[in-house]
């Protein structure tokens, strides 16, 4: 048999063995690769016209990815308790500042008027296309948030700015309004401060999934984001568990015209995480793909090969990629507006199509499940530590067995005596066991998702959820109480993060983003509505508020037997086979 010299092999074939011994390389040194880099240029010591994907899939998941998912682990956590403060300060600030609770129904509804919750545009039916976010639902992730910052809503989205910069300066000045918040001596210093820290804190938290999202490899990226998930719903149990602690403590501390009790230091401490975010994110470079999608291509190499380094313990100069895909990377972003208008032509182009059939019915399904779901959840959850806290006032002086719309008289009572205001331990021990809930259902919702037609478990647990409202006519105790609003969390959290998976996929994917923004805004109308009528007639009127919640929400339960029960995509698909066949 003959052998081949390396002289007599042709060109051509001497370029396809080099191309396939690199490929063996790869695949041996990189099995998380698994043949991604498909589309590369290869020479003898690089790879060139690199899809950004592929990039970071080489550059390995290691200590990198994993220390800044724990910094927007950290950041999200600090989001997160900001989001649930006020439930668990309004009976101290009730107590010390003597407000009346149709004003702690406004403290709550500024918050939630300018908490954004956007989310992005995905195509469930395109596997290479990121995935998105599901707001405080961690095992519902899906790569969620990959594509926020090109969401017009978001903070993050305006041309130039980057996610990096909104982290830093959001967080750092979210810790500062915090602070003020702390020192407030005065309601409506105390509400003005919660507002902007609400219209602050917004942009960090739509923004954060992204930033760590993209700087994962692909076959990682649905992990750490579910991890990353985790940080928001743990403050459902660390928030009751400091407070807790602290405000039984009953400190009281005067100097000059000033008084800082133990409520005002939760506050306090809420802005350490968000100070401690901000200065950790400056450790940390902007996004690759955001770099990319701005030109910026020899930085994006700079990160990739630092990331690369930290993972590999190689030098930088020895990461194989030396040049990137443009059209690869940015194919799915748009251009930048050559005016400040453009946008806000696009996104009322977007609206029109919304409410243009056959889009209209479900954009109004969608609008009022959210409205229903988080007139109940932001609503009435955000008063249930008030609720237990009356009910622990009165039995501390009485033994008479008194149902929620008995203690209204003792409510004004008490607000016209002068004696010292002390919130019970149970308040906040019961609190923890509410929000222990809601981690059981947060995990739950991830495991049955999938195993029921979609419309089943929102119809349940929206149906569970007012009745258990309607039970609160009816509780005499502090523990009977605890039991039903136990119950009403666990329903009314878990089916919010159900409605969060399902409405991604009920839109087309041009219009998703803009779609689920608006369904959203739609749940925090909802939110502040339910505050201002709980705040304005629980102290009036009982029943009514009560009766009014109960009905919203089994009315959601009714409309969600409406919910597609398959994706928009896969409708379409149907459509078009029934067309062929016909």
């Amino acid at each position: 048999m003959t052998s081949v010299t390396a002289a007599e092999v042709s060109p051509r074939r001497r370029v396809f063995l080099e191309d396939h011994l690199w490929r063996i390389w790869f695949r041996r040194n990189n099995s998380y690769l698994r043949n991604r880099v498909t589309s590369a240029r290869v020479t003898k010591d690089a790879l060139h016209g690199v899809s950004l994907e592929d990039a970071l899939s080489i550059c390995g998941f290691g200590r990198y990815q994993r220390f800044i998912a724990l910094v927007g682990g950290l950041c999200w956590l600090s989001c997160a308790l900001q989001n649930s403060l006020s439930a668990y300060i309004l009976p101290s600030i009730k107590c010390e500042m003597h407000v009346s609770s149709s004003m702690l129904g406004l403290f709550n509804a500024v918050f939630l008027a300018v908490w954004d919750s956007s989310h992005p545009p995905r195509d469930p039916c395109n596997l290479e296309a990121p995935s998105p976010a599901i707001l405080q639902s961690a095992p519902l992730f899906n790569d969620w948030f990959y594509d926020k910052m090109f969401n017009f809503r978001s903070f993050g989205g305006l041309p130039g700015i980057g996610r990096r910069p909104v982290l830093i300066y959001g967080m750092a000045i979210d810790s500062c309004l915090t602070i003020i918040s702390s020192f407030s001596q005065n309601f409506y210093l105390l509400l003005v401060a919660r507002f902007l820290s609400g219209f602050i804190v917004g942009g960090p938290a739509a923004i954060i999934p992204a930033f760590v999202g993209e700087f994962q490899p692909g076959s990682k990226r649905q992990q750490v984001i579910c991890y990353l998930g985790f940080f928001w719903t743990v403050s459902w149990v660390i928030l009751p568990g400091v407070a807790w602690l602290i405000i039984p403590m009953n400190i009281h501390l005067h100097w000059g015209g000033y008084s800082y009790s133990s409520w005002r230091f939760i506050i306090l401490l809420v802005s350490v995480p968000s100070l401690i975010s901000s200065v950790l994110i400056h450790r940390y470079p902007e996004s690759p793909r955001f770099l990319l999608a701005q030109g910026r291509a020899p930085e994006t190499l700079d990160i990739l090969s630092s990331i690369w380094e930290v993972n590999t313990g190689k030098k930088a100069d020895n990461y194989p990629v030396k040049s990137l895909d443009y059209v690869t990377n940015t194919s799915a972003i748009k251009e930048e507006p050559k005016s400040i208008w453009r946008p806000l032509k696009m996104m009322l182009t977007q609206w029109q199509s919304l409410l243009a059939m056959p889009v209209l019915p479900i954009t109004l399904l969608g609008c009022f499940l959210f409205f229903s779901n988080m007139f109940g959840y932001y609503g009435l959850g955000l008063w249930l530590p008030e609720l237990v806290n009356r009910f622990e006032a009165h039995y501390a002086v009485s033994n008479k067995t008194v149902t929620l719309c008995d203690l209204t008289s003792k409510v004004d009572n008490s607000e016209e005596s002068n004696e010292e205001c002390v919130i019970p331990s149970t308040v906040f021990m019961q609190s923890l066991v509410i929000g222990s809930m809601g981690l059981v259902g947060n995990g739950l919702s991830g495991l049955l998702s999938s195993k029921f037609p979609r419309p089943v478990m929102p119809v349940i647990l929206m149906a569970a959820a007012g009745v258990s409202v309607l039970t609160l006519y009816l509780v005499q105790s502090s523990f009977q109480n605890l039991l039903v609003s136990t119950i009403f969390q666990f329903c009314i959290g878990t089916c919010n993060m159900v409605y969060n998976a399902l409405v991604v996929d009920m839109f087309p994917a041009d219009i998703s983003g803009i779609a689920i923004c608006m369904c959203v805004m739609s749940g925090r109308l909802g939110a502040m509505v339910s505050n201002l009528v709980l705040g304005h007639l629980l102290d009036v009127s009982c029943f009514v508020p009560i009766l009014l919640c109960a009905a919203i929400i089994l009315l959601g339960a009714v409309f969600s037997a409406f919910i597609p029960k398959v994706p928009y995509c896969e409708q379409i698909k149907e459509q078009e086979k029934s067309v062929i066949k016909a």
